[in-house]
Formats: structure tokens, sequence, C-alpha cells
């Protein structure tokens, strides 16, 4: 009988551990998730970025125009 409730105990201790460890696969699921996210929310960071040193690569580009123009003006 001893022998049946230990084998008992033991089952009961392996369904816990893979409860524990289907939320740790889920709680790595979660992180890969949040990491894409990261990725993406970088991605669009450095397109923000590219596009806004081509603004200001267009603006300094005209401010020497402009300064060419005066030059050639006065």
């Amino acid at each position: 009988m001893e022998i049946l409730a230990e084998q008992d105990r033991i089952l009961a201790l392996g369904v816990e551990i893979l409860a524990e460890r289907s939320r740790i696969l889920a709680l790595g699921v979660e992180i890969l998730a949040e990491q894409d996210r990261i990725l993406a929310l970088g991605e669009e960071i450095l397109a923000e970025r590219s596009r806004i040193l081509a603004l200001w690569g267009d603006a300094r580009g005209a401010r020497q125009n402009t300064r060419a123009l005066e030059r050639n003006t006065c």
C-alpha cells in the first residue's frame, strides 16, 4: 500500500513539474513575442532617424545653395 501511495505522490509531482514546464514555455513564447515587438520598434526608430537625417541634409543643402546665390548676386 505504501508503494502505491508513493507512486501516486511521484505521479502528482510529475504532473506539477509538467504544468510548471508549460508555464515556463508560455513565458518563453511571450518573451520572444516581446523581443519581436522591440526589434520592430528599433527598425521604426532607425527608419525615422534616416528620414530625419535626410531632411536635415536637404535643409543644410538648401541653406548652402541660398548662401551661394546670395554671394553670386551681391
